[in-house]
């Protein structure tokens, strides 16, 4: 399924919790600074030292793949742990 320019970035207001989300595709931009992800963002991302020696073994398993990251901009687990990926 292709996404639209109009479905990149979108906002939408969840029905259950008044709270708004985003959904579909999102730029790194996005994400990043979006009010309920912001704050955890800047404080784990800097502050993240990833080890070296995984670091060196996952760089060539990497090598030409795309990743995907999956998460929800209204999830605690989401916004702890997308700093440090």
């Amino acid at each position: 399924m292709e996404t639209t320019p109009s479905q990149i970035n979108k906002q939408l207001e969840d029905p259950l919790t008044g709270e708004i989300i985003l959904l579909n595709t999102c730029t790194r931009d996005a994400v990043t600074t979006f009010p309920s992800m912001e704050e955890k963002y800047i404080s784990g991302y800097f502050t993240y030292i990833p080890e070296p020696a995984a670091l060196n073994e996952l760089q060539s398993l990497l090598k030409s793949k795309t990743i995907i990251i999956v998460l929800g901009t209204w999830c605690g687990d989401s916004r702890e742990q997308l700093p440090y990926f």
